[in-house]
């Protein structure tokens, strides 16, 4: 087994087994706890040969410091991979709540756009309003007479005034046209908006029908019973 960090030797055949055994991060992080937690413990022993190891009026600074400080900084290495544990802890559940509430949320949308699509090809809405449109529209487009597609030219001040006055009333009828044009266009949308009214009003009168009826299939029951 390679040696990722320093460890006791004789600890080789557990994580042998534990490596073959336990996924990869899951034993990356055995490893590095039992190395954090063998250096605490290590350096606690060193701190304690050094103090009692002599007697207290013989210590000095070379003594007491330096296992002192490797006892420090195997406490603040524990401490600092305890927070870090917390925290991927915190947040991988954080991130798990989340999810699940935000996919029950999706769902819930889902399920409400599902039934209002089910509910519009129920009573066929959609498709009557869209040939009601198109056969609207494409009446309206048949029935126009087919336009210029150059407009003519004004005519110069010298020229005949048989032509100014040929221009004069092709303007007026391009102008007539235009407007019955608009015309045509207002005539679609106030058609299209008396449909929705009307469709929405049988989606209505229909449920209220449905209601009715289980209603009084309800109450047959009941005098039946």
């Amino acid at each position: 087994m390679p040696n990722i960090v320093s460890l006791p030797q004789i600890m080789d055949p557990l994580l042998d087994y534990l490596q073959d055994v336990l996924p990869g991060p899951v034993f990356a992080f055995v490893l590095a706890f039992l190395s954090h937690f063998i250096a605490l413990i290590s350096a606690l022993a060193h701190f304690a040969v050094a103090v009692y190891s002599k007697d207290p009026a013989d210590w000095d600074v070379q003594t007491v410091l330096p296992p002192l400080i490797s006892l420090l900084a195997a406490w603040f290495a524990v401490y600092s991979f305890y927070c870090a544990t917390v925290y991927a802890i915190r947040k991988s559940i954080w991130i798990a709540k989340w999810t699940a509430i935000i996919c029950v949320l999706v769902g819930c949308a889902v399920w409400v756009a599902r039934n209002q699509v089910d509910a519009l090809q129920k009573f066929g809405l959609a498709q009557q309003l869209t040939d009601f449109a198109m056969g609207y529209l494409n009446s309206g487009f048949s029935e126009d007479t087919p336009r210029r597609d150059h407009r003519r030219e004004r005519p110069k001040p010298w020229d005949s005034f048989d032509r100014h006055r040929e221009w004069q009333y092709d303007e007026q009828e391009e102008q007539r046209r235009t407007a019955q044009g608009g015309d045509e266009v207002q005539k679609v949308i106030d058609g299209i908006a008396r449909f929705v009214k009307d469709a929405a009003k049988d989606v209505r009168d229909g449920r209220r029908r449905n209601d009715n009826t289980a209603d009084s299939s309800q109450e047959h029951a009941a005098e039946s019973h």
